[in-house]
C-alpha cells in the first residue's frame, strides 16, 4: 500500500513540475550570458533582454575579479542597488572569485520575483539575496554599521545615477570599489546644461570633447558626495561606452585626503568658436602641521574672458574633476586577468582587450581636440593623424589618442602650440581667399603668426601599440542598439486592458 503511495506520490510530483516548468516556458523565455542563465518575461510590451550591455557586464566581472585579487583575494560582499531581472548578480555570483554575498535589490515586485526565479535557475541561491526596497532607503539603513557596508556597489539605473551617489558613498566600506553607470549622455554632454547643474551641481558644455567632460563631471559629482563624509576617491577606469558612461572608483575614508580632493577639481574656459580649452583651478592645498591649508589661485596665464585664439567669448563649464581618469597599474592588471581568457569566457574579450589598452595610453592631461575639427575651424585640408601626432611629437611633446573619439588629439602641449602647428600646415596647404576676410575667424587666428617652427617628418614611433597590434579599439555599434525604454511600473489598482497593453512601453530588466 505504501509503495502505491509513493508511485503515486512521485508521478504527482513530475506532473507539478512538469506543469511548473510548462507554465515558466509559456511566460518566459530563457537566454544564456557568460556562466549564467536567465529568465525573461516573453511578453513583448514586459520584458526583453538588450545584448549591448553584455560588454558592460563582462568588463566589470572583470574589474571586480582584478579588484580582490589585488586586495589579497579579499571576500567581496556586493550589492546591486538596481538589479532588475537580476542577471548581473548571477553572473557575480558564478564569475566572480570571493564572492561572500550578494545583495540584488530592485523597487518592482515583478523584478524580484523574477531574480527569485533566477537564482534557482542558476543555484546560487546561496550567494544571491533578494530584497525589494527602495535603492537609497536600502543603503542608507546599511551605511549606519560596518558589518553592513558593502565592498562593493554597482548603480545601473536607467537615465541618472545622480539620485543614489550619496548613500552610496556612504553604505560603502573604505577601499571599496563603487561601480557607477550613466545613459543621460544627453544632459552630460550639454544638451541641457541646467538639468546637469540641478542633478552633479555642475555646467555642461556641447563641445567635440564632451564625452570626456561627461565622465569628468560624473567624478566631480561622486567626489563631492564623498567628501561631505571625510572620504574622497580614486578612479581607476572611466570609460565613453557606445550610449552610456561606466565609471569603477575606489572610495576611501580620510579627512586630510577628502580635503586635498580639491587639487583635483577646476572649470574649464571652452571657446564655442574654434574650441579651444584653458584649465582653471580653484587652487591647491599646501601640509601644514597636522593639517592642509588651502590656497587660491590668484594668478593665471590667461585672460579667461576672451579666447586667446579667436577672440570669441569663451564658455565657463564645470566644476569638473581634473585628476587622472583612469589608474594604468590597475589597467595592466586587468590587462594581466583577460590574458588567462578567451572569448568563451567573455564574448566582448576583444573589444575590452582593446578599449583597455587604448585606455592605459592615453596620456593624463584632460581633454582633447578631435583632428577633423580643428581643421575644420580653419578651413583647410586635414593632415594625416600621423603626420600631426608627429608633428607635436617634434616639438618635443606627448600625445595619444583618447577612447572616447577615434580621430583625437590628447597631448601635454599647449593650445597655443597645437594652433601654431596647424598656422604652419596651412603655409604648405593655403586656405581659400574667401575664408581670409577680417571679419571671419580664419582672419583672426592667422593674423597672429606662428611662434614656433613645425617639423611633419612622420616619426616610427608616432603610431600607438594598440594601433600596431591592430587591437579593436573603436567599435561600430551594431543596429538598434541603445539603453531601451524606462520602466514603467502600473499602481495596484491600475486597470489592465488590451489598449494600455497596446501603449505600455517596453522594460528593460536585463541589468
Amino acid at each position: 500500500m505504501q509503495s502505491k503511495f509513493r508511485l503515486i506520490l512521485n508521478l504527482f510530483s513530475k506532473f507539478k513540475m512538469s506543469l511548473d516548468n510548462a507554465e515558466k516556458d509559456a511566460l518566459y523565455s530563457k537566454i544564456s550570458e557568460g556562466k549564467a542563465q536567465a529568465y525573461f518575461h516573453k511578453t513583448k510590451n514586459q520584458v526583453f533582454y538588450n545584448p549591448i550591455q553584455e560588454f558592460n557586464r563582462d568588463l566589470s566581472i572583470s574589474v571586480l575579479n582584478t579588484y580582490s585579487r589585488v586586495n589579497d583575494s579579499k571576500k567581496l560582499k556586493i550589492l546591486e542597488a538596481l538589479a532588475a531581472s537580476g542577471i548581473r548578480s548571477m553572473r557575480y555570483a558564478l564569475e566572480v572569485d570571493n564572492v561572500e554575498e550578494i545583495l540584488a535589490n530592485d523597487f518592482d515586485q515583478k523584478a524580484v520575483d523574477l531574480i527569485e526565479e533566477n537564482k534557482k535557475l542558476n543555484n546560487v541561491e546561496h550567494l544571491v539575496k533578494s530584497s525589494c526596497d527602495d535603492a537609497t532607503i536600502l543603503m542608507n539603513s546599511m551605511s549606519r554599521n560596518w558589518k553592513t557596508k558593502f565592498d562593493c556597489i554597482d548603480l545601473d539605473p536607467y537615465g541618472t545615477p545622480a539620485s543614489f551617489l550619496d548613500s552610496a558613498v556612504r553604505s560603502i566600506r573604505s577601499g571599496g570599489i563603487l561601480l557607477v553607470t550613466a545613459t543621460d549622455a544627453g544632459v552630460l554632454c550639454g544638451n541641457g546644461a541646467d538639468t546637469c547643474f540641478t542633478k552633479y551641481g555642475s555646467v555642461s558644455l556641447r563641445t567635440p570633447c564632451c564625452h570626456e567632460l561627461a565622465l569628468r563631471i560624473l567624478l566631480q559629482s561622486i567626489s563631492s558626495h564623498a567628501a561631505r563624509y571625510s572620504k574622497y576617491i580614486v578612479p581607476v577606469l572611466s570609460l565613453s561606452i557606445d550610449f552610456y558612461f561606466r565609471l569603477f572608483v575606489l572610495v576611501y575614508d580620510g579627512q586630510m585626503k577628502a580635503k586635498e580632493s580639491i587639487n583635483d577639481i577646476g572649470f574649464f574656459h571652452i571657446c564655442p568658436e574654434c574650441h579651444t580649452f584653458y584649465e582653471q583651478k580653484y587652487g591647491k592645498t599646501v601640509p601644514t602641521k597636522g593639517n592642509v591649508k588651502f590656497i587660491f589661485d590668484s594668478t593665471s596665464e590667461y585672460n579667461l574672458t576672451k579666447c586667446q585664439n579667436c577672440e570669441a567669448t569663451l564658455k565657463l563649464v564645470g566644476p569638473v574633476w581634473t585628476g587622472k581618469l583612469h589608474d594604468k597599474i590597475f589597467i595592466q592588471n586587468i590587462l594581466s586577468y583577460l590574458a588567462t581568457k578567451n572569448d568563451k569566457d567573455f564574448k566582448t574579450i576583444e573589444r575590452m582587450v582593446g578599449m583597455l589598452n587604448l585606455a592605459c595610453e592615453e596620456l593624463d592631461n584632460p581633454l582633447y581636440y578631435i583632428l577633423d575639427d580643428i581643421c575644420s575651424v580653419m578651413h583647410c585640408q586635414t593632415p594625416n593623424h600621423n603626420v600631426m601626432r608627429s608633428a607635436i611629437m617634434n616639438c618635443n611633446y606627448q600625445v595619444s589618442y583618447s577612447h572616447c573619439a577615434k580621430n583625437s588629439i590628447k597631448t601635454d602641449a599647449p593650445s597655443h602650440v597645437i594652433w601654431d602647428i596647424l598656422k604652419r600646415w596651412v603655409e604648405l596647404k593655403p586656405v581659400g581667399e574667401k575664408w581670409l576676410k577680417p571679419e571671419n575667424r580664419v582672419f583672426k587666428i592667422l593674423k597672429n603668426q606662428a611662434k614656433i617652427n613645425v617639423d611633419f617628418t612622420v616619426r616610427n614611433d608616432c603610431t600607438p601599440i594598440s594601433k600596431q597590434n591592430n587591437l579593436l579599439r573603436y567599435q561600430e555599434p551594431p543596429p538598434f542598439w541603445g539603453p531601451g525604454s524606462k520602466p514603467k511600473r502600473k499602481s495596484e489598482n491600475e486597470h489592465s486592458d488590451n489598449k494600455n497593453e497596446k501603449t505600455k512601453k517596453t522594460t528593460d530588466l536585463s541589468k
